[in-house]
């Protein structure tokens, strides 16, 4: 799937070494089975990307993220 979305090596690469590669692979496929376009799946493997970089999952693998992580997440990209 990330190979569908990103051509560029170094960008491919990112996708696919951050956390969770095959849920976020699974998610996009199941999105573009519903249709989504090539610009929708891009920007939701962008935020994807974003959100396991920001809850640092690599680091946490085993730890539970609580909704409190996520809201705050959320709060700053709306500031941006």
């Amino acid at each position: 799937m990330f190979d569908q979305l990103f051509v560029r090596s170094d960008a491919l690469t990112r996708y696919l070494s951050a956390p969770l590669v095959d849920e976020r692979r699974q998610y996009l496929t199941h999105c573009a089975v519903q249709g989504m376009t090539k610009s929708t799946l891009e920007a939701k493997a962008r935020l994807l990307l974003s959100i396991a970089e920001y809850l640092r999952l690599a680091e946490r693998r085993s730890d539970t993220i609580t909704s409190l992580r996520f809201e705050r997440y959320a709060t700053g990209r709306g500031r941006q």
